[in-house]
């Protein structure tokens, strides 16, 4: 069967609206702070399944480049 490629807007897409609902004034703490427990829980899901993973050729360079534009983009602000 193979590797089906996920739709990763989708996935973008539904980490945003949590985002929104976890930011929002009208919810009380109760909701937001659930919905906030289902972004750790990605995390960790994401942190457990890269770190066992192995490592490839060029992924150290492309992490590297990429650290460096999110440093150069918070300190624009």
């Amino acid at each position: 069967m193979g590797y089906k490629k996920p739709d990763l807007n989708d996935a973008y897409s539904s980490i945003n609206r949590a985002f929104i609902e976890v930011s929002s004034p009208y919810n009380e703490g109760f909701t937001s702070w659930h919905v906030k427990q289902e972004l750790y829980n990605l995390y960790f899901h994401l942190k457990k399944t890269l770190k066992n993973t192995p490592t490839f050729g060029d992924e150290e360079e492309w992490l590297e480049e990429h650290y460096k534009n999110e440093m150069w983009e918070e300190l624009k602000k």
